[in-house]
């Protein structure tokens, strides 16, 4: 397994235009869309109560690389995961690997609540993006 990528979820802040999106009653996504370098920043907040770890895999996105994992842990060059508190945040930045190629994103995310309770799953490709 890789170190984690420079960066912390802290110190990115999204703008008043990110798209945020409710998943399931549990999560809340952020989007800001970096036109200038072809890609995206994806926040993912724990908006239930209990302490989860969640993993995202962008691995069948097209033409793109995670830039930055901002404090996640590196599982391979297209997901990440991290143990994430009530109310914590998430955050990866993905850009085209070729700019001058079209590229689009799909994220999947997939998640487990910590031993002491019930499993909670989320799953499946949740956001898309092309450009």
């Amino acid at each position: 397994m890789a170190a984690a990528a420079e960066g912390d979820s802290e110190k990115y802040q999204f703008s008043e235009t990110a798209k945020v999106t409710e998943l399931k009653n549990s999560w809340t996504q952020h989007l800001d869309r970096l036109p200038e370098e072809k890609g995206y920043v994806v926040g993912v907040t724990n908006s239930s109560v209990r302490v989860c770890t969640i993993t995202l895999d962008f691995s069948n996105s097209e033409n793109m690389e995670i830039k930055n994992f901002y404090g996640c842990e590196e599982l391979s060059e297209l997901s990440c995961s991290k143990e994430l508190a009530p109310d914590e945040q998430m955050v990866v930045k993905i850009c085209a690997a070729d700019p001058s190629v079209t590229y689009k994103y799909k994220m999947g995310m997939s998640g487990a609540a910590k031993p002491d309770g019930p499993a909670k799953r989320a799953g499946g490709n949740i956001r898309q993006g092309q450009h």
